[in-house]
Protein backbone atom coordinates (compact mmCIF):
# COMPACT_ATOMS: atom_id res chain seq x y z
CA UNK A 1 0.00 0.00 0.00
CA UNK A 2 1.36 3.40 -1.00
CA UNK A 3 2.16 5.64 1.94
CA UNK A 4 0.53 9.03 2.32
CA UNK A 5 3.94 10.77 2.06
CA UNK A 6 4.72 9.11 -1.30
CA UNK A 7 1.25 9.96 -2.61
CA UNK A 8 1.68 13.61 -1.68
CA UNK A 9 5.12 13.72 -3.37
CA UNK A 10 3.71 12.13 -6.53
CA UNK A 11 0.82 14.61 -6.63
CA UNK A 12 3.22 17.53 -6.24
CA UNK A 13 5.45 16.21 -9.03
CA UNK A 14 2.48 15.91 -11.43
CA UNK A 15 1.41 19.44 -10.57
CA UNK A 16 4.91 20.75 -11.14
CA UNK A 17 5.12 18.98 -14.53
CA UNK A 18 1.81 20.49 -15.60
CA UNK A 19 2.95 23.90 -14.43
CA UNK A 20 6.17 23.57 -16.46
CA UNK A 21 4.16 22.86 -19.63
CA UNK A 22 1.92 25.85 -18.93
CA UNK A 23 4.90 28.16 -18.42
CA UNK A 24 6.43 27.02 -21.73
CA UNK A 25 3.19 27.69 -23.62
CA UNK A 26 2.92 31.19 -22.16
CA UNK A 27 6.57 32.06 -22.50
CA UNK A 28 6.10 34.47 -25.44
CA UNK A 29 2.93 36.19 -24.25
CA UNK A 30 3.17 39.99 -24.29
CA UNK A 31 1.43 42.36 -21.95
CA UNK A 32 -0.99 44.74 -23.61
CA UNK A 33 -0.17 48.44 -23.20
CA UNK A 34 -2.70 51.02 -22.12
CA UNK A 35 -2.52 54.72 -22.86
CA UNK A 36 -3.99 55.62 -19.45
CA UNK A 37 -1.89 56.21 -16.36
CA UNK A 38 -2.10 56.59 -12.59
CA UNK A 39 -5.02 54.21 -11.97
CA UNK A 40 -4.92 50.68 -10.57
CA UNK A 41 -3.02 48.44 -12.98
CA UNK A 42 -2.10 51.39 -15.20
CA UNK A 43 1.37 52.72 -16.07
CA UNK A 44 3.00 55.51 -14.08
CA UNK A 45 2.20 59.07 -15.12
CA UNK A 46 5.46 60.68 -16.26
CA UNK A 47 5.02 63.08 -19.18
CA UNK A 48 2.17 64.49 -21.25
CA UNK A 49 1.76 66.84 -24.23
CA UNK A 50 1.10 70.54 -23.68
CA UNK A 51 -2.15 72.03 -25.01
CA UNK A 52 -2.21 75.07 -27.32
CA UNK A 53 -4.46 77.78 -25.91
CA UNK A 54 -4.07 80.86 -28.13
CA UNK A 55 -1.56 83.27 -29.67
CA UNK A 56 -0.08 85.66 -27.14
CA UNK A 57 -1.07 88.60 -29.35
CA UNK A 58 -4.27 88.85 -31.47
CA UNK A 59 -4.03 87.55 -35.03
CA UNK A 60 -2.37 90.07 -37.34
CA UNK A 61 -0.52 91.83 -34.51
CA UNK A 62 3.03 91.51 -33.17
CA UNK A 63 4.80 91.56 -29.80
CA UNK A 64 6.79 94.54 -28.53
CA UNK A 65 8.66 94.45 -25.18
CA UNK A 66 7.57 98.01 -24.29
CA UNK A 67 6.11 98.30 -20.76
CA UNK A 68 6.52 94.61 -20.04
CA UNK A 69 4.97 93.45 -23.30
CA UNK A 70 2.39 94.92 -25.69
CA UNK A 71 0.64 93.91 -28.89
CA UNK A 72 0.69 96.22 -31.94
CA UNK A 73 -0.21 95.97 -35.63
CA UNK A 74 0.92 97.72 -38.82
CA UNK A 75 -1.55 98.85 -41.52
CA UNK A 76 -2.26 96.35 -44.30
CA UNK A 77 0.50 96.27 -46.90
CA UNK A 78 3.17 97.60 -44.55
CA UNK A 79 5.86 96.04 -42.40
CA UNK A 80 7.52 96.74 -39.06
CA UNK A 81 10.63 98.95 -39.04
CA UNK A 82 13.49 99.31 -36.51
CA UNK A 83 12.04 102.52 -35.08
CA UNK A 84 10.18 102.54 -31.71
CA UNK A 85 6.69 101.09 -31.94
CA UNK A 86 5.06 104.26 -30.56
CA UNK A 87 6.65 106.59 -33.14
CA UNK A 88 5.39 107.69 -36.55
CA UNK A 89 8.00 105.56 -38.35
CA UNK A 90 7.06 102.24 -36.73
CA UNK A 91 5.68 100.85 -40.00
CA UNK A 92 6.78 101.25 -43.62
CA UNK A 93 5.14 100.78 -46.98
CA UNK A 94 7.86 99.86 -49.47
CA UNK A 95 8.15 101.60 -52.85
CA UNK A 96 6.49 99.58 -55.60
CA UNK A 97 5.33 99.79 -59.20
CA UNK A 98 2.71 98.12 -61.37
CA UNK A 99 1.88 98.19 -65.10
CA UNK A 100 -1.45 98.78 -66.82
CA UNK A 101 -3.00 99.55 -70.23
CA UNK A 102 -3.35 103.05 -71.68
CA UNK A 103 -6.81 104.37 -72.63
CA UNK A 104 -7.50 105.42 -76.24
CA UNK A 105 -9.16 108.86 -76.56
CA UNK A 106 -9.33 109.33 -80.32
CA UNK A 107 -7.53 110.56 -83.46
CA UNK A 108 -5.33 113.60 -83.25
CA UNK A 109 -6.27 114.98 -86.68
CA UNK A 110 -9.73 116.25 -87.46
CA UNK A 111 -11.18 114.78 -90.66
CA UNK A 112 -11.72 117.30 -93.46
CA UNK A 113 -15.29 118.60 -93.19
CA UNK A 114 -17.48 118.59 -96.32
CA UNK A 115 -16.80 121.67 -98.51
CA UNK A 116 -13.92 122.84 -96.31
CA UNK A 117 -10.44 123.94 -97.31
CA UNK A 118 -7.08 123.75 -95.51
CA UNK A 119 -5.22 126.79 -94.28
CA UNK A 120 -1.69 126.48 -92.78
CA UNK A 121 -2.44 129.11 -90.15
CA UNK A 122 -1.43 128.03 -86.60
CA UNK A 123 -0.32 124.56 -87.63
CA UNK A 124 -3.31 123.89 -89.91
CA UNK A 125 -6.98 124.85 -89.82
CA UNK A 126 -10.20 123.95 -91.63
CA UNK A 127 -12.26 126.82 -93.11
CA UNK A 128 -15.30 127.02 -95.36
CA UNK A 129 -16.71 129.67 -97.72
CA UNK A 130 -20.46 130.34 -97.98
CA UNK A 131 -22.29 128.52 -100.76
CA UNK A 132 -23.02 131.82 -102.57
CA UNK A 133 -19.36 132.90 -102.19
CA UNK A 134 -17.53 129.60 -102.91
CA UNK A 135 -14.33 131.06 -104.39
CA UNK A 136 -11.30 131.63 -102.16
CA UNK A 137 -9.59 135.02 -102.64
CA UNK A 138 -5.99 136.05 -102.02
CA UNK A 139 -6.88 137.80 -98.80
CA UNK A 140 -5.98 136.21 -95.47
CA UNK A 141 -8.40 133.54 -94.33
CA UNK A 142 -9.36 135.74 -91.39
CA UNK A 143 -10.11 138.74 -93.64
CA UNK A 144 -13.72 139.63 -94.31
CA UNK A 145 -12.90 139.36 -98.03
CA UNK A 146 -11.57 135.78 -97.85
CA UNK A 147 -14.40 134.41 -100.03
CA UNK A 148 -16.02 135.66 -103.28
CA UNK A 149 -18.62 134.80 -105.91
CA UNK A 150 -17.64 132.61 -108.87
CA UNK A 151 -17.70 135.55 -111.33
CA UNK A 152 -14.79 137.89 -110.99
CA UNK A 153 -16.59 140.70 -112.81
CA UNK A 154 -18.98 142.21 -110.39
CA UNK A 155 -17.76 139.87 -107.67
CA UNK A 156 -19.11 140.05 -104.20
CA UNK A 157 -16.95 139.30 -101.17
CA UNK A 158 -17.56 137.74 -97.69
CA UNK A 159 -15.66 136.22 -94.76
CA UNK A 160 -14.84 132.48 -94.39
CA UNK A 161 -16.18 130.30 -91.56
CA UNK A 162 -13.70 128.66 -89.18
CA UNK A 163 -14.46 124.92 -88.70
CA UNK A 164 -11.62 123.81 -86.46
CA UNK A 165 -7.98 122.89 -86.23
CA UNK A 166 -6.56 120.07 -88.27
CA UNK A 167 -4.77 118.83 -85.13
CA UNK A 168 -7.19 118.73 -82.22
CA UNK A 169 -6.02 120.22 -78.93
CA UNK A 170 -4.52 117.61 -76.62
CA UNK A 171 -7.06 116.66 -73.92
CA UNK A 172 -6.03 117.26 -70.33
CA UNK A 173 -3.89 114.44 -69.02
CA UNK A 174 -3.49 112.86 -72.48
CA UNK A 175 -0.46 112.36 -74.70
CA UNK A 176 0.04 112.06 -78.48
CA UNK A 177 1.21 108.78 -79.97
CA UNK A 178 2.31 108.79 -83.66
CA UNK A 179 0.44 105.53 -84.32
CA UNK A 180 -1.92 105.72 -87.35
CA UNK A 181 -1.02 109.35 -88.10
CA UNK A 182 -1.42 110.51 -84.51
CA UNK A 183 -3.67 109.40 -81.64
CA UNK A 184 -4.58 110.63 -78.18
CA UNK A 185 -4.07 108.26 -75.24
CA UNK A 186 -4.05 108.63 -71.46
CA UNK A 187 -2.48 106.79 -68.54
CA UNK A 188 -4.97 108.32 -66.09
CA UNK A 189 -2.29 110.07 -64.10
CA UNK A 190 0.25 107.24 -64.22
CA UNK A 191 3.61 107.37 -65.96
CA UNK A 192 4.03 106.51 -69.69
CA UNK A 193 6.55 103.71 -70.28
CA UNK A 194 8.74 102.84 -73.30
CA UNK A 195 6.46 99.95 -74.26
CA UNK A 196 3.97 100.14 -77.14
CA UNK A 197 0.89 102.25 -76.44
CA UNK A 198 -1.28 99.17 -77.05
CA UNK A 199 0.76 97.01 -74.64
CA UNK A 200 -0.38 95.90 -71.19
CA UNK A 201 2.71 97.72 -69.92
CA UNK A 202 2.01 101.09 -71.63
CA UNK A 203 1.54 102.79 -68.24
CA UNK A 204 3.30 102.40 -64.89
CA UNK A 205 1.99 103.30 -61.45
CA UNK A 206 4.74 104.09 -58.96
CA UNK A 207 3.97 104.00 -55.25
CA UNK A 208 6.50 105.83 -53.16
CA UNK A 209 7.79 104.48 -49.85
CA UNK A 210 6.01 105.90 -46.82
CA UNK A 211 6.34 105.73 -43.05
CA UNK A 212 3.31 105.49 -40.75
CA UNK A 213 2.19 104.70 -37.21
CA UNK A 214 1.48 101.29 -35.68
CA UNK A 215 -1.81 100.65 -33.87
CA UNK A 216 -1.88 99.53 -30.23
CA UNK A 217 -3.93 96.32 -29.79
CA UNK A 218 -3.59 95.61 -26.09
CA UNK A 219 -1.44 94.15 -23.36
CA UNK A 220 0.65 91.11 -24.23
CA UNK A 221 0.36 87.95 -22.14
CA UNK A 222 -1.19 84.57 -21.44
CA UNK A 223 -4.15 83.74 -19.23
CA UNK A 224 -3.71 82.32 -15.74
CA UNK A 225 -2.78 78.66 -15.83
CA UNK A 226 -1.01 78.89 -19.20
CA UNK A 227 2.56 79.79 -20.14
CA UNK A 228 4.28 81.74 -22.91
CA UNK A 229 6.31 80.12 -25.71
CA UNK A 230 8.15 82.23 -28.37
CA UNK A 231 7.06 79.89 -31.18
CA UNK A 232 5.61 81.77 -34.18
CA UNK A 233 6.00 85.16 -32.56
CA UNK A 234 4.47 84.15 -29.22
CA UNK A 235 1.92 81.51 -28.20
CA UNK A 236 0.15 80.47 -24.99
CA UNK A 237 0.16 76.80 -23.95
CA UNK A 238 -0.85 74.88 -20.82
CA UNK A 239 0.19 71.66 -19.07
CA UNK A 240 -2.34 69.26 -17.49
CA UNK A 241 -3.06 69.73 -13.80
CA UNK A 242 -0.15 68.57 -11.56
CA UNK A 243 2.29 68.75 -14.49
CA UNK A 244 5.03 71.30 -15.12
CA UNK A 245 6.79 72.49 -18.30
CA UNK A 246 10.07 70.69 -19.10
CA UNK A 247 12.88 71.42 -21.61
CA UNK A 248 11.31 69.57 -24.57
CA UNK A 249 9.90 71.67 -27.45
CA UNK A 250 6.37 72.83 -26.64
CA UNK A 251 4.97 70.78 -29.54
CA UNK A 252 6.66 67.56 -28.29
CA UNK A 253 4.36 64.81 -27.02
CA UNK A 254 6.28 64.87 -23.72
CA UNK A 255 6.60 68.62 -23.10
CA UNK A 256 5.10 68.44 -19.58
CA UNK A 257 6.35 66.40 -16.59
CA UNK A 258 4.33 65.12 -13.61
CA UNK A 259 5.12 66.67 -10.22
CA UNK A 260 7.18 64.54 -7.81
CA UNK A 261 5.13 61.96 -5.92
CA UNK A 262 2.12 62.14 -8.26
CA UNK A 263 3.01 59.36 -10.72
CA UNK A 264 0.05 57.39 -9.37
CA UNK A 265 -3.42 58.53 -8.36
CA UNK A 266 -4.09 59.22 -4.68
CA UNK A 267 -4.23 55.95 -2.72
CA UNK A 268 -2.11 54.07 -5.28
CA UNK A 269 1.61 53.25 -5.16
CA UNK A 270 4.31 52.36 -7.69
CA UNK A 271 4.77 48.61 -7.95
CA UNK A 272 7.32 47.62 -10.59
CA UNK A 273 6.41 50.51 -12.87
CA UNK A 274 2.64 50.17 -12.46
CA UNK A 275 0.19 51.77 -10.11
CA UNK A 276 -1.48 49.47 -7.59
CA UNK A 277 -3.90 50.05 -4.69
CA UNK A 278 -1.99 50.68 -1.47
CA UNK A 279 -2.59 48.03 1.19
CA UNK A 280 -4.26 45.52 -1.16
CA UNK A 281 -1.56 42.87 -0.77
CA UNK A 282 -0.35 39.78 1.11
CA UNK A 283 -3.23 37.40 0.39
CA UNK A 284 -3.05 34.45 -2.00
CA UNK A 285 -2.59 35.65 -5.63
CA UNK A 286 -2.21 39.24 -4.43
CA UNK A 287 1.06 41.08 -4.76
CA UNK A 288 3.53 40.91 -1.87
CA UNK A 289 3.32 43.91 0.45
CA UNK A 290 6.10 46.48 0.50
CA UNK A 291 7.99 47.16 3.71
CA UNK A 292 6.18 50.51 3.97
CA UNK A 293 2.87 48.63 3.92
CA UNK A 294 3.50 45.71 6.34
CA UNK A 295 5.83 42.88 7.35
CA UNK A 296 5.82 40.01 6.44
CA UNK A 297 5.04 40.55 2.78
CA UNK A 298 2.68 37.56 2.49
CA UNK A 299 0.16 36.01 4.90
CA UNK A 300 0.97 32.91 6.95
CA UNK A 301 1.36 29.78 4.80
CA UNK A 302 2.17 31.84 1.70
CA UNK A 303 5.46 32.79 0.05
CA UNK A 304 6.53 35.26 -2.62
CA UNK A 305 6.67 34.31 -6.28
CA UNK A 306 9.42 36.79 -7.18
CA UNK A 307 8.91 36.38 -10.93
CA UNK A 308 5.12 36.81 -11.01
CA UNK A 309 5.28 39.17 -8.01
CA UNK A 310 2.43 37.59 -6.07
CA UNK A 311 1.81 35.55 -2.93
CA UNK A 312 1.29 31.82 -3.48
CA UNK A 313 1.18 28.72 -1.27
CA UNK A 314 4.57 27.82 0.13
CA UNK A 315 4.67 24.34 -1.44
CA UNK A 316 3.76 25.78 -4.87
CA UNK A 317 6.52 28.37 -4.48
CA UNK A 318 9.01 25.55 -3.85
CA UNK A 319 7.73 23.73 -6.95
CA UNK A 320 8.02 26.86 -9.13
CA UNK A 321 11.55 27.45 -7.92
CA UNK A 322 12.50 23.89 -8.87
CA UNK A 323 10.91 24.24 -12.33
CA UNK A 324 12.72 27.50 -13.01
CA UNK A 325 16.04 25.98 -11.95
CA UNK A 326 15.44 23.13 -14.43
CA UNK A 327 14.63 25.58 -17.25
CA UNK A 328 17.68 27.67 -16.45
CA UNK A 329 19.82 24.54 -16.53
CA UNK A 330 18.51 23.60 -19.94
CA UNK A 331 19.35 27.03 -21.35
CA UNK A 332 22.88 26.86 -19.94
CA UNK A 333 23.28 23.41 -21.51
CA UNK A 334 22.11 24.72 -24.91
CA UNK A 335 24.64 27.54 -24.78
CA UNK A 336 27.53 25.23 -23.77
Amino acid sequence: MVSKTRLASFTLAVACAGLLILLQSLGGAAEAATPKCGGVGEKLCTTEAAKFEKTACPKGSFFDPRKGGECWSCPSGTHRTIFPVNEGKACERRASSSFSKAKYLGKRKMSKPSGAFFDPRKGGEWWKCPKNRPRRTAYAVTDKRACATKNIIGEKLSKAEFLGKVNKPTPKGAFVDPRNGGEFWTCSGDKRTVFSVTSNKACEKITKAAMMKAEYKGKFGCDKGSFFDPRKGGECWSCPSDYFRNANPVTHKASCTINVGLACDKGNIDIRGKCQKKGVCGKENQRPCLIVERVPSCNKGLAEDFIANKCIKTNVAICLTAVRIIKAGKKVGELA
